[in-house]
């Protein structure tokens, strides 16, 4: 059953002859429609703060593949340097061999 802190403001109970103190019963609903207020308050406050955070996360879950991205493609690149100075340091000494043997 979901009542909200309206209901418990306008909630009449019947009177009888040995019922409860009716100021009694109406100043506990106010208080109960208050706490209930305060408890939906903070929690339209919380979801706020989810739709926040999980915006938040998405958009580091973006930053992250676009770093693994950049990371990715700075080792091939790397790795395409380091075979282009190994394949020019085989031809330099290919060239050096070749000229040496020419002065030979």
């Amino acid at each position: 059953m979901k009542i909200t802190p309206v209901e418990l403001h306008q909630k009449v109970f019947q009177k009888s002859v040995f019922g409860y103190d009716p100021d009694e019963v109406d100043q506990y609903l106010r208080q109960i429609a208050g706490y209930l207020e305060t408890l939906l308050s903070e929690q339209m406050a919380l979801k706020d703060a989810l739709r926040e955070k999980d915006l938040q996360i998405l958009n580091y879950k973006e930053r992250e593949q676009s770093l693994q991205d950049a990371i990715t493609g700075a080792k091939q690149m790397a790795e395409k340097m380091r075979e282009d100075a190994q394949r020019e340091a085989r031809l330099i000494i290919s060239d050096a061999e070749h000229k040496a043997e020419a002065l030979v």
